[in-house]
Formats: structure tokens, C-alpha cells, sequence
């Protein structure tokens, strides 16, 4: 026979017995999840070499200025193309959305004119620097020249 359960308030018998048959840990009306470390012939290693590519493509997009620059524009003008899709009456989400891309791509190419500055100052630096260490060894050479004479 039905007897009040102490365990919630309205469940019904069917759902009682469902939540005892549940493992531990595991919420009622979703199904168990086996974790891979639990199943025979798991390889962490092949899990690792699967996903690395997939990871570090993701990174460089993230942390790439020239991948965001390129990124940030293909997303305007797709909602370009959406905005001039819709009535005028229905553009203005879009017309805000499409203000905050144009935002974050001019930020963006602010990021890669600053980074191609610093390499192209780098470049510099680094020719002035092999430029001297040439001019320091031909002057060393001369002056030890000079003295064998």
C-alpha cells in the first residue's frame, strides 16, 4: 500500500524507488555518467595528444591580436548582413551589437599596429646590435694588427 515518504514533499512511489535505484551522487532524471578514468582502457595520454591541437587553436585565436583583428571583422560583417536582412524596426539590438564589435576591432588593431611597432623596433635594435659586434671585432682586428706590425 501507499504510505507518505519522508523523503520529499508530492513525490510519488515510482519516483522514490527511481531516486533509491540511482548511484550516489547522481541527479534524479539525468543518467549516470561514467567518467573515463573508470572505463578499461583508458588512455590520458591519447586523450591529451586528441584535444592539443584543438586547445591550442583555440589560444591562439584568444590570445593572437592578427587572429582577433580577423575574427572581430568576419563577425561585423555578419551582422551587417543580418542587420540589412531585418526590418529597420527590428535593427536596433544589432545596431548596438554591431557598435560593440566595431569597438573591440578597432581595439584590436590598435593590439597589432603596437605589436608589429615593437617587433619592427626589435629588428632594429637587434641589427644595430649585430652591426656593432661586427664593427667592435673588424676595429679589435685592426688594432691587433696594428701592434703585431
Amino acid at each position: 500500500m501507499f504510505q507518505p515518504s519522508h523523503h520529499s514533499y508530492g513525490s510519488t512511489p515510482i519516483q522514490e524507488a527511481a531516486a533509491e535505484a540511482m548511484p550516489q551522487g547522481v541527479a534524479p532524471g539525468r543518467a549516470p555518467v561514467s567518467m573515463p578514468e573508470q572505463e578499461e582502457g583508458y588512455d590520458t595520454e591519447a586523450l591529451v595528444a586528441e584535444y592539443a591541437p584543438l586547445v591550442k587553436t583555440g589560444l591562439e585565436q584568444v590570445l593572437d591580436p592578427t587572429q582577433q583583428v580577423e575574427v572581430l571583422r568576419a563577425r561585423v560583417k555578419n551582422t551587417k548582413k543580418a542587420m540589412n536582412a531585418l526590418p529597420s524596426i527590428l535593427q536596433g539590438p544589432l545596431r548596438a551589437r554591431l557598435r560593440v564589435l566595431q569597438a573591440k576591432l578597432k581595439a584590436a588593431e590598435r593590439r597589432v599596429s603596437l605589436q608589429r611597432e615593437q617587433e619592427s623596433a626589435r629588428r632594429t635594435w637587434r641589427t644595430l646590435g649585430q652591426v656593432a659586434v661586427v664593427s667592435g671585432v673588424v676595429v679589435a682586428i685592426a688594432i691587433t694588427a696594428r701592434i703585431l706590425r
